[in-house]
């Protein structure tokens, strides 16, 4: 089938399309325009088809022209649907602001045209299907299964993994490990701390890398690229991704397998163990601490986790209201010491009272040492007798 592109080729918009992606070339990167090419034409079709008279942008109506194709895109994903409008609505504000003779008119589009973003969660892998497909990766040598094992062991995206360099791997001066990953998704480039393993990973694919049982020379265009194949070409994504899906079947899970899961695990694991936002932020290649706070959500083991301390608190603080004396007797000429030695004797004895599987032994455990450490500070600051 012919794309977009060929079709409208020589229609008479198609010049000052390729006029403004050429423009645009220079701050965009060459998956973007190429993207945003398909988007403007396969427009440019619906309108000719509508509309085979239509000779300049200027001409263009929303009534006859926009709202019709607004319907036509109406069964596609929301994300889809954001994205050509987005492309044609700063295709039309740049004519405009360049000044250019036939730039279309304003307001062709209205914010209610777009439809509202879908906030899509990410899905790590639960603790024993990650274990079970690491352990098969390891038991695997392939291209494939190396990548895919770097991918969780550092959370880069599949096509940055795809574009690493042969010299990706950097050595400090402390003999720690590096990763450089080159410009991606985000614009920028980044250093990434790996382990030795991590390490051994990514030399083991350099010294193998497009050996085969017939050698064939690298072409030069893909001299630079770390991730060759035995036949000398380029690892590309649905290789990953078919052997995620191999494994799955393996293992007989019924869940949706993709290598970007193995990133949302990674990040979830690095929240979990304490690392800090903008830390993982910055490991990630996010812009912004609010993209890895979309991007690292708690999973349902967090809230139960977090719901049962809570429920265990709570049973702790009743248990020490019926226990404790009441607060309108005091004890005004007990020395400080003391009322810290009855607080804490106190709690201890109810911890004593309860069984050993009761939920509130060890919250209230934890809150008599917490007390013997607050004694500890204050005691120097109490003046002596």
């Amino acid at each position: 089938m012919q794309s977009a592109r060929s079709l409208m080729q020589n229609h008479p918009l198609s010049p000052s399309v390729e006029r403004y992606l050429e423009l645009r070339e220079a701050t965009w990167q060459p998956r973007t325009v190429s993207r945003r090419r398909g988007n403007i034409y396969r427009f440019l079709r619906f309108v000719h088809q509508r509309d085979p008279r239509l000779r300049l942008w200027s001409e263009l109506s929303r009534q006859q022209h926009i709202e019709p194709w607004l319907i036509s895109i109406g069964d596609r994903k929301p994300t889809t649907r954001i994205e050509d409008i987005h492309t044609l609505e700063l295709f039309f504000e740049d004519m405009r602001e360049w000044q250019w003779p036939d730039a279309p008119r304003p307001h062709l589009f209205f914010l209610s045209d777009r439809p509202p973003a879908q906030r899509r969660l990410p899905k790590p892998l639960s603790p024993e299907l990650d274990h079970a497909i690491m352990d098969l990766l390891r038991e695997d040598s392939s291209l494939s299964a190396l990548g895919l094992r770097i991918m969780r062991a550092t959370g880069i995206r599949c096509g940055e993994l795809i574009d690493l360099h042969i010299d990706a791997l950097r050595r400090e001066s402390d003999g720690a490990f590096s990763l450089w990953v080159p410009l991606g998704k985000t614009y920028r480039d980044r250093l990434i701390p790996v382990g030795s393993k991590t390490a051994e990973l990514v030399e083991q694919i350099r010294q193998r890398r497009g050996a085969a049982i017939a050698p064939k020379p690298i072409p030069p265009h893909l001299a630079s690229f770390l991730m060759i194949n035995e036949h000398g070409h380029h690892a590309y994504h649905i290789m990953f991704w078919r052997k995620l899906k191999r494994i799955g079947r393996r293992i007989g899970t019924c869940e949706s397998l993709h290598p970007h899961r193995l990133r949302h695990t990674f990040a979830t694991e690095m929240i979990r163990a304490g690392m800090r936002i903008e830390v993982l932020m910055k490991i990630l290649g996010h812009r912004s601490p609010q993209m890895t706070m979309r991007y690292v959500e708690v999973s349902n083991d967090d809230i139960r986790t977090a719901y049962r301390n809570a429920l265990d608190n709570s049973h702790a603080a009743q248990v020490l209201l019926r226990a404790l004396p009441p607060l309108d007797t005091p004890q005004p000429n007990l020395p400080v010491p003391a009322q810290f030695d009855l607080l804490i004797s106190l709690i201890d004895r109810c911890r004593r009272d309860l069984h050993d599987q009761h939920p509130c032994r060890s919250a209230l455990l934890r809150a008599v040492q917490r007390l013997r450490r607050a004694k500890s500070d204050i005691l120097p600051l109490i003046p002596k007798p």
